[in-house]
């Protein structure tokens, strides 16, 4: 996901193609950079020295005005934010992240030696005007301002329990979990999928349990944030249509097959 709002398909693909043109750069500037790893939680908007980071594993928000304009996840870089359009600007990463770090002049002088890499560069960063200009377009004057917990499950940890009161939704970002019901698995949930909206939409407590089947990111959506994600992206809605279809498929065949 690049923002919480329905995104054209042309931004999508340009954000697609985009990480394989900073994946290409950070590899060829192997060596110029400081390998990290970044605590969850930090705050690099609030760093002094302006830096470049390229991120391998991970999840950063970018919040402008306090409202979530983006993700910048895997194989993203992000660029020192200057200038007065920045200065209420916040990013911060959920996670701990996998990093490469430039500091400014040796990122800017290792691009210097190579005339492709600074075409390149630019082009890189081109796109990703391009991309934040757009994404701030998309909300100006709607009243959206959810903000996303984002959180680590290990293999067979508990992420729903049934029985428990329904508060939050849930989306697969990475990993594969499973679906119980008083003890015997009832269905599988993959990565992108959202679960746990039908106890929220019903008050009703949660009707089975769901663990991790191997380690798994779980982006996690309280009831307020969830109706304007709903709001303001009706892809949202149809993604959840086509997984309960996909539960009663399951919950169909197994039915079958005793």
């Amino acid at each position: 996901m690049l923002a919480l709002v329905d995104i054209p398909k042309s931004l999508e693909n340009l954000h697609r193609d985009n990480k394989i043109l900073g994946k290409e750069i950070c590899d060829a500037l192997a060596g110029n950079g400081e390998q990290k790893l970044l605590k969850g939680g930090t705050v690099i908007s609030e760093w002094e020295n302006p830096v470049y980071i390229f991120i391998h594993k991970g999840y950063f928000k970018f919040f402008l005005d306090e409202k979530l304009i983006r993700f910048y996840t895997d194989n993203d870089f992000i660029s020192p934010m200057t200038g007065n359009h920045f200065k209420n600007c916040r990013i911060v990463n959920e996670l701990s992240s996998d990093i490469d770090l430039f500091e400014r002049e040796s990122f800017l002088l290792a691009l210097s030696g190579d005339l492709n890499l600074q075409k390149k560069w630019t082009l890189y960063l081109e796109n990703e005007n391009y991309i934040i200009s757009s994404l701030s377009s998309l909300y100006m004057g709607k009243d959206i301002k959810p903000d996303i917990i984002i959180r680590q499950f290990l293999k067979d940890e508990i992420i729903i329990k049934e029985g428990d009161s329904a508060s939050e939704v849930y989306e697969l970002i990475e990993g594969k979990a499973v679906v119980t019901l008083k003890g015997v698995e009832v269905g599988s949930i993959e990565r992108g999928e959202i679960f746990g909206e039908i106890s929220l939409l019903t008050e009703e407590i949660r009707s089975a349990t769901v663990k991790a089947k191997n380690n798994c990111v779980v982006r996690i959506i309280n009831e307020e944030d969830f109706n304007q994600i709903v709001k303001y992206r009706p892809q949202t809605v149809f993604s959840m249509a086509k997984t309960l279809g996909k539960r009663l498929v399951e919950l169909n065949n197994r039915i079958i097959g005793t």
